[in-house]
């Protein structure tokens, strides 16, 4: 048992072993050399430049292991039996803080808060046990910082003692990587176990090449609570679901597919045997296997699924609404042409009382007001039903305003009011646009000024509407056109300004009565002007407008940059409303003239012609034949497309008015047979369309169906005549048929 020392100054701990035990014992070898038959030099020598030259070469080895282990980056030590260290190298001392003299001595304690008297005991017994050690502690600094280590001892017995010879890492970077390692890991298992879509990771089974099931290695918890399966780690996807290989061979092959190539893949399918639609995304990180990331979309599936019934619903009300349309503006215009037409032919009559004439221009009044009425409606119902195309034409700006104003000046001349146009200089005068369309919109401003102004008059201004356009920016070669329609009337109140715009609606109830009108106009023309892609509002009281120098017309004899707010001669003009409408059009390099346009012929008569009418309407019929006998034609009937056909195989005729809408063979097939006939004959049988549907389509039809012509009912003189005679010029104009 060893004595505990007690004030006396503890025994030098050895130097670092470096082969002095050795040495004695060479030294003792020597010395055993001295023998009698040793004593001559001569003979000694060589045996003593031996042992020298062995002793050098232990030094220097010696030396190279203490150098090796001073300048290892671990901390090196050897602590004796009393748990006192008795040899450090550099990265020791470095790494504590202490300098080699500081440390020889010194007991493991006070570098090691946690090597108690108990727990070296431990580690003695182990060493002695097993020979070797490693475990991970805490080593504390000169400066009272600590620093995590890993301890790898070894039990080493040396001239006679036992001590702890071993390593210390410095296991700080280690440690903070685990750290955030660790704190990943519960990261994305955190993730893993509340992400609120399904997880699976599996691995695909194959047999001969192709995949024919999975395991289930790890789910989450969506997983189960989106599926409703428990239990499925362990076990494969055909125990899980059984028959889902053959409901859903797809599933396999992409998954296979997933797992060989490392492609990720997504795709949405219905299993049968959950009842739920699914949308997944697979992806592999290790071969054969993958891991499926879902979702459930039954509800999304089944929204899609009734949206797709309501729109196909929707299609077909709307082409039920269309065939309505039709029918409806066929069955209206039908008896409306008929009397119109005949009111038309009764005026022109001879013998007429003063009375009999007002009479009749009251049902020419209320027919043209009805015709209006059943335009408007059927204008807003092809609008809302996609029937109207925009089509740009090269048109002259100032032409087309110069016109329009003209159209309306006599209604303003009767209530007195100035009327006048200016187009800015700056304007190109060729441009591209839907001339009907505009002027439609034209025309309904226009006129709803007239209407609500009583006194003062009404201005239109067309400038450049570049700045007040909230759409894209028009391209170079584009322009945007803001059309200024200004009037003195009744105005609008603000709350009312921004109705006025749906379909039957006034801005005062009070108004609807005096003025009349059912509240269309307005309706139309937004949806008119949104078609030319472009925006229309309205401002009340009217704002101040600006003069502008050129390009200036006017109704009265006052100059136009007068402006139009000042008291007209019956009265005091009211606050006044300006709507404002853009255009977005192309700028044409040369606008088409009126006496230019394609298929106008100049006025004038035309050679009598036998002329067949095809309708099944009686009084339609009878309205065709007397006004081309009135035109000087010779004319027969026929009251369907079949009694067409025949008729035109035994006859000749120089022109066919063709109904489009009969019953059996309507217009359109009997216009085929006609045709087809012509080509084989190698003539051609001037043929122009009528209808009373007056719906987008109507004219491609016609003119596919082979006619040259087509007229929309109600039928009058002037427009009838009008179409002959251009029908009449295209066939002059066209080369024979054959």
């Amino acid at each position: 048992m060893k004595k505990k020392r007690t004030g006396v100054k503890p025994e030098k701990p050895p130097a670092a072993p470096r082969g002095a035990e050795r040495r004695a014992g060479e030294k003792g070898v020597a010395d055993e050399t001295r023998s009698p038959d040793a004593q001559s030099p001569q003979k000694a020598r060589p045996a003593l430049q031996k042992l020298r030259a062995h002793q050098l070469e232990l030094e220097r080895q010696n030396e190279m292991l203490k150098h090796s282990i001073d300048v290892h980056t671990d901390g090196a030590y050897w602590m004796d039996s009393d748990n006192r260290f008795v040899y450090v190298n550099d990265a020791g001392c470095k790494a504590l803080g202490y300098t080699r003299e500081e440390l020889l001595g010194m007991t493991v304690q006070a570098v090691n808060p946690r090597a108690t008297d108990e727990a070296m005991k431990r580690v003695w017994a182990r060493l002695r046990k097993e020979g070797s050690y490693s475990s991970e502690t805490a080593h504390r600094r000169k400066d009272g910082s600590e620093f995590p280590v890993e301890i790898t001892a070894s039990h080493v017995q040396f001239g006679g003692r036992e001590y702890n010879c071993g390593f210390a890492r410095d296991i700080t970077e280690r440690k903070r990587v685990e750290a955030t390692l660790k704190e990943s890991n519960q990261l994305y298992r955190s993730l893993f176990e509340n992400m609120l879509n399904g997880f699976a990771y599996c691995k695909m089974l194959f047999e001969q090449g192709r995949p024919y099931d999975f395991v289930y290695l790890a789910v989450n918890g969506a997983f189960e609570s989106l599926t409703g399966l428990k239990n499925v780690v362990g076990k494969k996807v055909s125990e899980v679901i059984p028959g889902i290989r053959e409901s859903n061979p797809e599933l396999f092959d992409l998954y296979g597919r997933v797992a060989l190539t490392g492609k990720p893949e997504k795709c949405e399918l219905y299993i049968e045997a959950l009842k739920m639609w699914f949308s997944v995304s697979a992806y592999s990180h290790e071969k054969e296997h993958f891991v499926a990331v879902f979702d459930v979309i039954t509800e999304r599936k089944r929204a899609e699924t009734a949206l797709v019934l309501a729109k196909e619903a929707a299609e077909a009300a709307n082409e039920a609404k269309s065939r309505f349309l039709a029918t409806m503006s066929h069955e209206l215009r039908t008896p409306l042409n008929a009397i119109l037409g005949f009111t038309d032919l009764l005026a022109a009559a001879p013998n007429l009382t003063d009375e009999q004439c007002v009479w009749l221009r009251l049902v020419r009044q209320a027919g043209q007001d009805l015709q209006s009425l059943i335009g408007s409606v059927l204008d807003l119902a092809r609008i809302e039903a996609d029937k109207i195309a925009i089509s740009r034409q090269p048109l002259s700006l100032r032409q087309t305003i110069r016109e329009m104003t003209a159209s309306v000046s006599l209604m303003a001349k009767k209530k007195d009011l100035r009327l006048k146009w200016e187009v800015a200089p700056e304007l190109p005068d060729n441009v591209m646009a839907d001339g009907l369309r505009l002027r439609q919109v034209l025309l309904n401003l226009l006129v709803n000024a007239i209407k609500f102004t009583e006194c003062g008059g009404i201005a239109l201004r067309v400038q450049d509407g570049r700045a007040a356009r909230r759409r894209r920016e028009p391209s170079g070669d584009e322009a945007v056109l803001l059309f200024v329609i200004q009037d003195t009337g009744i105005g609008i109140a603000a709350d009312r300004q921004s109705s006025i715009f749906e379909a039957f609606t006034h801005a005062d109830q009070e108004h609807a009565v005096r003025y009349g009108g059912v509240g269309l106009g307005l309706a139309i023309a937004r949806r008119l002007v949104e078609l030319m892609d472009g925006q229309i509002w309205v401002e009340s009281p009217s704002p101040p407008l600006p003069p502008s120098p050129s390009s200036i017309g006017s109704t009265s004899s006052e100059p136009a940059s007068s402006g139009v707010r000042r008291a007209g001669r019956t009265g005091v003009e009211g606050r006044g409303s300006t709507f404002f409408f853009t255009v977005l059009v192309g700028l044409g390099s040369a606008a088409v003239q009126e006496s230019e346009k394609p298929g106008v012929v100049p006025a004038g008569g035309i050679a009598p012609l036998r002329v067949l009418v095809v309708d099944d309407e009686p009084t339609s019929r009878l309205l065709a034949e007397v006004l081309a006998r009135k035109a000087g034609h010779a004319v027969r009937t026929a009251e369907d497309g079949r009694q067409a056909v025949a008729l035109t195989e035994k006859e000749a005729f120089d022109l066919v008015l063709m109904d489009v809408r009969m019953p059996g063979m309507d217009g359109l097939e009997a216009a085929r047979t006609i045709r087809e006939r012509d080509r084989r004959s190698g003539r051609h049988t001037v043929i122009i369309g009528v209808t009373a549907y007056a719906m987008k389509g109507d004219r491609e039809q016609i003119l596919e169906a082979g006619m040259d012509g087509y007229l929309a009912k109600p039928i009058r003189e002037p427009e009838l005549l009008e179409a002959i005679r251009q029908a009449m010029a295209s066939k002059s104009a066209s080369p024979s048929v054959g």
